[in-house]
């Protein structure tokens, strides 16, 4: 009975030690440095921008597609709407630059590697930030003109 009670005492023990490995002083949470968190917010507002307008980017290829349409119809009217038909594939043409633009930037961006300086790192995000931003001006302009003339 002895030697039952040291065997369970030795178990609990073992649990008790077992339970608590993650609660060891050797292993420390590493902290952050201010300039990797300088760079992770700089990253975070520049992949904000690009989730921000990246829904919007298949809804410029059914606007072109919206803009093709009327387009034709107009053509097919053999009415005087030929600047109308300009003004509308110089849309489509903005709706596809702006398409092209997400594309390309999607396709280029790269998240700076390790063997950056801070000084680079942070260049490259800015650089990048204001790329995107240019694209979602890109984007929402075409989008919103092109709403426009489907709505006359």
């Amino acid at each position: 009975m002895k030697n039952l009670s040291i065997f369970f005492a030795f178990l609990v023990c073992l649990f008790i030690i077992s339970c608590s490995g993650g609660r060891d002083t050797k292993v420390e949470q590493q902290e952050i440095s201010e300039e990797e968190q300088a760079e992770q917010a700089l990253l975070d507002e520049t992949l904000e921008i690009h989730d921000d307008v990246m829904p919007k980017h298949h809804y410029l290829l059914k606007l072109k597609k919206n803009l093709q349409h009327r387009a034709d119809s107009l053509t097919n009217l053999e009415t005087e709407n030929a600047e109308k038909v300009d003004e509308l594939k110089a849309l489509m043409v903005d709706l596809e630059d702006a398409y092209q633009g997400m594309s390309d930037w999607m396709h280029d961006f790269e998240r700076a590697n390790e063997g950056m300086s801070h000084e680079d790192i942070m260049d490259y995000y800015q650089h990048e930030k204001e790329k995107i931003q240019s694209v979602r001006e890109k984007m929402l302009s075409a989008i919103s003109n092109a709403e426009h003339a489907l709505s006359e």
